[in-house]
């Protein structure tokens, strides 16, 4: 049983260490279509396997798809930028995320998985001398749904804010946080006119940095793993207010609270039934 596990390891080892096309940043992209000057970094090592060595005059060509085989002719393949001169079997390419995308064909409002082959070539640009290195991201440019049913309650210096995760015909993109924002309505006393966003991961929360007695509009928006925002919700109001606790209660009253162990008749009566109960324990036992 040993022998066999080690033996699947050694055949799974060349596998994990095949070269790919690495993205840098890894994470899903925003929604960057359009005239974004976010980069996006593209590496890769290749290798020769005509048998002989890397020549001076070899070039890369760096294919981006729709398709996991692109280096196909399908309908979506196209060349990244110009040829790169292949002068170590190690490579690089930066450019805008936007210009990625545009090269692959996909489109704002999409949710689409792009593919990218980089390819080592002969000076003519025909012949290949190494296989394809390649790699893929996901770019999800769809918004989650606008989040619904917002519900704000007042908290000391604080609002507590409630919500409900959306639903849409048009997206089914799960919201990876949300981000709450809160706008001065009425009030003395606060000069900061907009407060947060505060983000939150579930669809309930304290939004603290608040004033006492200030009236505040909150509205909440949902976004993806990809940094795409939903329209913000329909807004609810609130106003934060010192919590009164049975302490501050009780010193208000001047240190008499009417329940069971107050002053006056009501406090005496319940004295007395605690005796009867200690009473009666006694001779039970």
């Amino acid at each position: 049983m040993l022998r066999r596990a080690l033996l699947l390891l050694l055949l799974a080892a060349p596998l994990g260490a095949m070269a790919q096309v690495t993205f840098s940043p890894t994470a899903l992209g925003k929604n960057d279509c359009g005239s974004s000057t976010d980069n996006l970094a593209i590496s890769w090592t290749s290798a020769v396997t005509d048998g002989t060595s890397l020549q001076t005059t070899d070039i890369y060509k760096i294919m981006v798809s729709q398709s996991s085989t692109c280096l196909t002719t399908d309908t979506t393949t196209q060349q990244l930028g110009s040829n790169l001169a292949a002068s170590t079997l190690t490579g690089a390419y930066t450019l805008t995320r936007s210009d990625f995308l545009n090269a692959a064909g996909v489109t704002c409002g999409t949710t689409k998985t792009v593919y990218v082959c980089v390819t080592l070539y002969a000076t003519n640009g025909t012949t290949v001398r190494g296989s394809a290195v390649t790699g893929s991201i996901k770019y999800d440019l769809t918004p989650p749904p606008v989040p619904v049913s917002l519900a704000v309650s007042p908290g000391d210096s604080a609002l507590y804010v409630s919500w409900a995760a959306g639903s849409s015909s048009t997206s089914s993109v799960a919201a990876d946080h949300y981000e709450v924002t809160m706008t001065v309505v009425s009030g003395a006393g606060d000069s900061t006119a907009v407060h947060g966003p505060q983000s939150f991961t579930g669809t309930s929360g304290r939004f603290t940095g608040l004033v006492n007695g200030v009236t505040y509009s909150a509205t909440v928006v949902a976004v993806s793993a990809g940094g795409n925002a939903s329209a913000p919700s329909a807004a609810a109001t609130g106003t934060p207010k010192p919590v009164s606790d049975y302490w501050a209660q009780y010193k208000a009253n001047g240190g008499l609270d009417p329940g069971g162990c107050a002053g006056g008749p009501a406090g005496l009566l319940s004295l007395l039934g605690l005796a009867v109960l200690a009473r009666t324990f006694r001779r039970r036992s």
